[in-house]
Parts: C-alpha cells; sequence; structure tokens
C-alpha cells in the first residue's frame, strides 16, 4: 500500500520514469522541542541512552544537494501550516539557480502536514485534502 492507502497506479512503472521526492517530517511539535528533539538527536551521548532518536537524525540532514544532482522529475508537495514546512518556499529558488527545471512544486495553503485545513491553530478534520493532494500527484505521475 503507498500513499496512506492510495494504490491504484502502477508505482513500478512510474518509478521507471521518476523519482517520487515526499518531504516528510513527524507530525507537528512546538519549535523549542523540536529543536531539542534534533540537538537529542545529533548528540552521541544521548544517542547511546535514546537509540529510538537516531531516525530523527535523519530530518535534519539537508537533502537539497541531492535534489539538485538529480535528473529525473521531482514532485514536491507540502501543507504551508505544517512548521517543518518552513524552508520549502525557497526550494524552487535554488533549482532556479542551479539551472534545473525538473522540480514541480505545490503548496497547499492553509494546511498541516497531513493536508487537513487548519483552523484557530488547530487541524481541523471534517476538511481532508489528501485525495486531491494524492490526485494531483498521480496526475503529474501518469503524464
Amino acid at each position: 500500500m503507498i500513499g496512506d492507502g492510495i494504490a491504484n497506479f502502477d508505482i513500478k512503472n512510474i518509478k521507471k520514469y521518476y523519482h517520487l521526492v515526499i518531504v516528510s517530517m513527524p507530525e507537528t511539535l512546538v519549535i523549542a522541542e523540536q529543536y531539542q528533539l534534533y540537538k537529542d538527536a545529533n548528540d552521541p551521548e544521548i544517542l547511546k541512552k535514546k537509540p529510538s532518536l537516531l531516525s530523527w537524525k535523519s530530518f535534519s540532514v539537508p537533502l537539497l544537494d541531492d535534489w539538485l544532482a538529480f535528473n529525473k522529475p521531482i514532485y514536491m508537495a507540502y501543507g504551508s501550516n505544517d512548521i517543518a514546512s518552513d524552508l520549502c518556499d525557497l526550494v524552487p529558488l535554488y533549482f532556479i539557480r542551479a539551472y534545473k527545471n525538473n522540480l514541480t512544486y505545490k503548496r497547499y495553503l492553509n494546511t498541516d502536514h497531513h493536508f487537513f485545513e487548519v483552523e484557530n491553530g488547530e487541524p481541523n478534520h471534517d476538511q481532508p485534502h489528501w485525495e486531491e493532494v494524492m490526485n494531483r500527484f498521480v496526475e503529474w505521475a501518469i503524464q
């Protein structure tokens, strides 16, 4: 199963022609807590005591250079109210500077990490956009 239940497309065929990039972070946390978590995940002494933090270490590794070195099409979608997406608006500028045109970029305004609309700082689970997000991605992938 791919895409949180979306499995009605041929992923093997798509992978032949496209590199699928999903920018993903854990659920939104308070910024100070998130920074402390990254600090802990990169502290060898703390990692010895809490090896479960090792997976968080990968979230702090910038992948931009890898994306810029990649020459197949890349699709990036994110919710603008995801605290982890703050720097996503800058990604297209790096592609422009590197004379790269293989990035397709979709920003979903006022949605969180899981593409639910945000009202008064909280996700409204009655206003999902996941199906819309996946449909646009699938349309892009099979074009």
